[in-house]
């Protein structure tokens, strides 16, 4: 009976990560809605009601994540993300503290919470581009960089990319998905 462990943990990791792959399928969904990626990751299959954009989308970054054949790169990689967020998150709440302090809050969170959670991140984020550089990090710094200009250029400026409206046109014709009736709300 010592097989009923690693086959009940496997079924668990499975189906967390059916689980996650439908919620990372519904995060570029959400963003497209909003603006902040082409409408074409806003779009939903006609018959299935699923965001298949987003899908193929997360399907193709999963793939390259896979291509890089090291496991202790990933994890490396994902943790230099995840703190990144972590630390961008806490400095928000500090920022958000001082310059909107009148603002409704659904919970408040004492100022020393966010305040180590951005030290902690720091010390994620730097020890390891200063201990053992890897190209992965330069990469991510590169990509935030890239992100930034690319908000600038295409959310700030309003500028579009010719020929975007042909390439999307295409793109819901080949994968039957189109826009739904969500319309963006202020705040």
């Amino acid at each position: 009976m010592a097989w009923i462990i690693p086959f009940t943990v496997c079924v668990s990791t499975l189906g967390n990560q059916n689980g996650a792959c439908l919620l990372r399928g519904r995060l570029p969904f959400v963003a497209a809605r909003k603006g902040y990626l082409p409408k074409i990751f806003s779009m939903i299959h006609v018959k299935y009601y699923t965001p298949v954009p987003s899908l193929i989308l997360n399907a193709f970054f999963g793939i390259i994540f896979i291509l890089c054949g090291d496991v202790q790169f990933l994890i490396n990689g994902f943790g230099f993300v995840t703190w990144t967020v972590y630390g961008l998150s806490a400095a928000s709440v500090i920022i958000l503290r001082y310059k909107k302090p009148n603002m409704t809050r659904p919970y408040r969170v004492p100022i020393l919470i966010p305040i180590l959670t951005c030290l902690l991140a720091t010390t994620f984020v730097i020890l390891p581009v200063i201990e053992k550089p890897n190209i992965f990090y330069f990469l991510a710094i590169g990509f935030y960089i890239l992100s930034g200009i690319s908000y600038y250029i295409f959310m700030v400026k309003k500028i579009s990319l010719p020929g975007i409206q042909t390439v999307t046109l295409l793109l819901q014709k080949t994968l039957l998905v189109a826009e739904t009736d969500w319309h963006v709300t202020n705040g």
